[in-house]
């Protein structure tokens, strides 16, 4: 019967292979063709990317042509003003004045940059009318940044001069068009292009000039490349498909031509062919059921009954616990079975004891888990006098991480099964449990400390000579009995208390002090809950001044919590709680909702552009919900969303840049401000401020602490200033505290500043009350900031 089962499954699949090899051949012709018409359509939706260059072109020059008419008075008498004046009325790049015969007579730019552009405008002169005012353009790729610039002309017949302007493209842009016009081309112009078509192909786009080109084909075996033609090169995981073109629109004073390059994962395109491997499956699956049917119609069929009796004499046995017994049917096949069912019963019970052992080992190291440490304890303690002393000893791998990356998934092994060894050295013991992945357990008769910290130093030494090239480095609490607790679980737990304590030690004994700290630190994280539902968390304003007329512009919304004793709470301490009970972004939008009622206030009384800025914790801004969130709230209480102010500090964006700036982007969509708070605490870079779209920089206060007036150290504030505004980042330092603080920040036309030299923070009766005076904030004397520090400082204790 299986000879002929198996012949009957063999004759099936060749007839199987024979067709799929046939339909194989058909569709590799057709994969071929499928893959040239997804390289055309793609290539297609770049250019649909490019049709609106020439419209933004025209656009543009358009505007150059309104923003830059020269007053007929400096038509009239032109060669007396010439280029010192026209300078400060036309914003151009660069300026050239040409003469009667379009000989220069005088240029606002160095030579480097002058001397290519005048071989291009004398090759292109006649693309420039003598005989009228009006402006003319042209545009051409400056070989230098590769942006595209914008040469206007005119003409003055009284005094028969050219003026050519030049003007970058992208700047230009960002001065008249909202992004929205030009998003779409905006990255391909600053040739800085990288895009996805779908998630597996992305595709570049880089403007070249003749000679760029050439070393562009030697670079990339482009030797064949011809304008329109595709190239298609094949690498192992990869296809590139390049395409040039040029750009034809008539007022190019040197056309660029347009290299584009579309990178395919080569599994994006082996759709087809995954289709053709499913079919192949799916008709050998056919071929084999079709097999099983007929074998089970003509040949199987007839050992249902007696297969039928075979499964109740099992099932008779497994529900009275017997031994099972079946007498040989005469049929080899169910005889085979019985035989087999017998084999596997015994192996199932033996699993069964087996399975009932291992639940208290740990299968790699094979030492006892949590589990057997706490029989064993219960077992030790409860034949153990009072008098005797047993420790428990929780060794903790501290920089598992840093171990596990230097070593493969064997070594990881030997590596825990060597430490389970040298932890039995050290402690002289055989009772040693591996509790967690990378946490050990030994017990030890020794009574003082300095004999436990003693074998604490030899297992140090031990694995230090063992691995000489890993840094190990570990943690070890101890508790003791009866001191520390009568039972394994009461051990065990005040071990756990030990290891929440913050405290910078290699070894830690237990003690009742630190579970008094652990304590506190439980009963205010239930203090901090009940303080959100109950009110006790509130919100105070910082005046942030205009130092040069100390009117205050906005203020600093700070959050503070008093508890039902009367106590206030450092925001340093129940921040980070808050933050750990996940909390924090219930806090953040209640600062926000708050801030923006009082917003809707503080405009009735100040009609400036007064504003509020909010802070945001790393969590809330990260949120899913966080920008519908700001949107619903500025909506529903109608608040000015550009007197809004949004802080974020640095962690916000250490771990995904670009995410984070997305995130503010969307903000900004909706009006509000960004500041980054805290410069220069933590992770400060210059690549974050390059890349961030921000409003404002908050720089820490910490800078102005380590100023040094009397030596003249200023600790690079005068360059972080200049580099903001630079960047036209408003400034706003925080903590000033002094006068000569305040005259330094004005030398460095810092424009807000904020600290206890002109006010502490102050509830919404206080600041309204300041507003309704007039706004004015006069720095306050010494003993005033002592004062008012002192009672924020007592207030926080």
């Amino acid at each position: 019967m299986k000879k002929i089962f198996f012949r009957m499954i063999v004759i099936l699949l060749l007839f199987a292979i024979l067709g799929v090899s046939l339909n194989l051949w058909g569709l590799s012709t057709f994969v071929s063709e499928i893959e040239e018409i997804v390289y055309k359509r793609d290539m297609a939706y770049i250019d649909q990317v490019f049709n609106r260059l020439d419209i933004i072109l025209t656009l543009v020059s358009g505007e150059i042509q309104k923003s830059n008419v020269i007053e007929s008075e400096i038509n009239e008498n032109f060669t007396k003003y010439k280029l010192e004046v026209i300078q400060s009325e036309i914003d151009a790049e660069g300026l050239y004045l040409f003469g009667k015969n379009f000989n220069r007579i005088e240029s606002t730019v160095d030579l480097s940059v002058e001397t290519p552009f005048l071989d291009m405008v004398k090759k292109n002169r006649d693309h420039f009318s003598k005989s009228s005012n009006v402006n003319n353009f042209g545009y051409y790729l400056n070989p230098t940044d590769h942006k595209i610039k914008i040469v206007s002309q005119q003409y003055f017949e009284s005094s028969e001069v050219y003026i050519l302007e030049v003007h970058d493209l992208i700047q230009t842009l960002l001065i008249h068009y909202p992004v929205a016009v030009y998003e779409s081309l905006y990255p391909y112009l600053l040739n800085v292009s990288s895009e996805y078509i779908d998630h597996d192909t992305q595709f570049t786009v880089d403007f070249i000039g003749p000679d760029e080109l050439i070393r562009a084909k030697d670079k990339i075996d482009l030797s064949k490349l011809k304008e329109g033609h595709l190239i298609k090169i094949k690498a192992s995981e990869y296809i590139y498909v390049y395409q040039l073109v040029s750009l034809n629109q008539n007022k190019w004073l040197a056309r660029p031509l347009l290299l584009k390059t579309i990178l395919y994962e080569r599994s994006g395109l082996s759709n087809p062919l995954k289709q053709m491997f499913r079919y192949v499956i799916y008709i050998i699956l056919v071929s084999i059921f079709s097999a099983s049917l007929i074998y089970y119609k003509f040949i199987y069929k007839g050992l249902i009954r007696k297969i039928a009796i075979l499964n109740k004499q099992i099932e008779k046995s497994e529900s009275d616990q017997s031994d099972f017994f079946i007498d040989q049917t005469g049929i080899s096949e169910v005889d085979a079975i019985i035989a087999a069912y017998k084999k596997l019963k015994v192996h199932l019970n033996e699993r069964e004891q087996f399975i009932a052992e291992m639940a208290y080992f740990d299968t790699i190291t094979g030492a006892g888990n949590i589990y057997l440490l706490e029989r064993d304890l219960d077992l030790l303690l409860g034949a153990s006098d009072k008098n005797e002393y047993i420790s428990l000893v929780f060794i903790y791998l501290k920089n598992d991480r840093e171990i596990v990356e230097q070593l493969t998934n064997e070594n990881i092994q030997m590596f825990l099964s060597t430490f389970m060894t040298q932890i039995r050295t050290a402690f002289g013991s055989d009772a040693v449990y591996r509790t967690a992945d990378y946490t050990f357990a030994a017990l030890s008769n020794l009574n003082s400390e300095y004999g436990i910290i003693e074998q604490v130093q030899k297992l140090q030494e031990y694995m230090n000579a063992r691995f000489p090239n890993i840094d190990i480095e570990l943690s070890i609490i101890i508790a003791r009995y009866p001191e520390h607790g009568e039972s394994g679980a009461e051990l065990i737990s005040n071990i756990e208390i030990a290891s929440h304590s913050n405290l910078d030690k290699t070894i830690i004994f237990y003690s009742q002090k630190l579970k008094e700290v652990y304590q506190k630190q439980l009963q205010l994280e239930n203090d901090l809950k009940r303080a959100l539902k109950n009110n006790e968390i509130y919100v105070v304003y910082q005046p942030v001044v205009n130092p040069f007329t100390f009117r205050i512009e906005g203020v600093e919304a700070l959050v503070r919590w008093k508890n039902k004793m009367g106590q206030l709470i450092s925001p340093e301490i129940f921040i980070p709680v808050a933050e750990k009970l996940g909390i924090i972004e219930d806090i953040d939008k209640m600062v926000f909702e708050k801030s923006c009622r009082m917003l809707l206030l503080w405009e009735e009384i100040f009609e400036s552009d007064f504003f509020v800025s909010i802070n945001t914790s790393p969590i809330w801004f990260t949120a899913p919900n966080f920008i519908k969130f700001v949107h619903d709230t500025i909506r529903s209480l109608d608040v000015n969303p550009s007197k809004i102010c949004l802080e974020i500090i640095e962690t916000c964006l250490i771990e995904d840049i670009d995410q984070a700036n997305g995130i503010i982007l969307d903000a900004k969509n909706l009006g509000v401000k960004i500041a980054l708070d805290d410069f220069g605490k933590g992770y400060s870079s210059l690549n974050y401020l390059r890349n961030l779209k921000i409003d404002k920089l908050k720089i820490d206060k910490d800078f102005l602490l380590e100023m040094d007036f009397e030596n003249k150290e200023y600790n690079l504030m005068d360059s972080i200033v200049d580099m903001a505004h630079h960047m036209n980042f408003q400034v706003v330092v925080e903590g000033v505290e002094e006068i000569p603080q305040l005259e330094y920040l004005k030398t460095l036309n810092v424009e807000l500043i904020q600290g206890y030299l002109f006010s502490k923070p102050l509830d919404k009766k206080e600041i309204t009350q300041l507003l309704l005076e007039g706004g004015i904030c006069n720095p306050q004397n010494e003993s005033q900031q002592e004062r008012a520090g002192q009672i924020d400082k007592n207030m926080l204790q």
